[in-house]
């Protein structure tokens, strides 16, 4: 019996541990990421977003799903807001699908 109790205590012990570890969606996205051919573009912690070669801020947030559901807004207007399916593949790579159109971004490490 004791035997039993020790072992369920490492496993239960190990998912705790193995589940404090993966960080939340929105803190895996934020950083710089770059579409090979298309430019860069960083999400930032502060809920925006810099687009290479736009001037026109924005802003993003995520809904959570599976696949989870990127919304971009350009300027004031949520309802100009663009919605994307974000997977991320790995911790330095997402792919961003809208109608078909599947972008792969790879996390640029400076």
């Amino acid at each position: 019996m004791r035997n039993v109790l020790l072992v369920v205590s490492l496993v239960l012990g190990s998912i705790i541990l193995l589940s404090c570890g993966e960080k939340a969606p929105e803190d895996k996205l934020v950083g710089m990421w770059e579409a090979p051919g298309m430019g860069r573009v960083e999400f930032k912690a502060d809920g925006t977003v810099e687009i290479e070669n736009e001037t026109d801020p924005a802003t993003w947030e995520l809904v959570a799903g599976e696949p989870h559901i990127l919304r971009m807004i350009e300027g004031d207007d949520p309802e100009d807001a663009e919605e994307l399916d974000l997977i991320f593949r790995t911790n330095n790579e997402i792919t961003l699908s809208e109608e078909g159109a599947t972008i792969v971004l790879k996390r640029v490490v400076e």
